[in-house]
């Protein structure tokens, strides 16, 4: 993989979470069935990314986030997890072994940055106090849109770029039965 591709793989991640455009990055970006065909056009295969996408699709396809819990991060799941299985070569199959603990792993990651955002309510509540209307809706906005840049490009840039090579080696040392038995 190269590094562009990396790149716009963590900037699609990113874009899958933020308001741009009109808040449809929920709606249709996470989904791993988009993601899955994003990755493959990024990758040159969007058929094989397709094919991935849409079987890690079959693990979210109930995924409600009732009540600001979050079950799975599926857009992770979806877009990191298709580049790393089409850069190792894995099937469809054995990239069901990496959705599952990608999706976990993006739970931890969103707990945690929402829990880093509910500074940014305090820093609206001053401007609030003040009949800022301009400041509170800034706070709300700005600060969480940067964090989340700086949460998701980078990380998902050097995972996607780095990753596969560390897939290989795992698949190398662990063996090829515990992919067939993850699956």
């Amino acid at each position: 993989m190269q590094l562009w591709q990396a790149l716009a793989i963590g900037f699609m991640y990113y874009f899958s979470d933020s308001p741009w455009p009109f808040g449809m990055g929920y709606y249709a970006w996470q989904r791993p069935l988009v993601c899955g065909f994003v990755t493959g056009l990024i990758l040159g295969d969007p058929v094989t990314g397709t094919i991935i996408g849409a079987t890690m699709n079959l693990i979210y396809l109930g995924h409600i986030t009732a009540g600001g819990t979050m079950p799975g991060d599926m857009a992770l799941a979806g877009y990191l997890g298709t580049a790393l299985a089409m850069s190792s070569g894995l099937d469809a199959q054995a990239a069901l072994a990496l959705a599952v603990p990608l999706g976990l792993l993006g739970t931890i990651v969103w707990v945690g940055r929402m829990s880093i955002s509910s500074i940014f309510a305090h820093w609206a509540d001053r401007f609030a106090e003040k009949a800022n209307i301009r400041g509170v809706m800034l706070m709300n906005f700005v600060p969480a849109q940067v964090m989340l840049f700086v949460f998701k490009l980078p990380i998902i840039t050097l995972a996607a770029f780095y990753g596969p090579e560390l897939v290989k080696a795992a698949v190398d040392f662990l063996g090829a039965d515990i992919l067939h038995a993850l699956s």
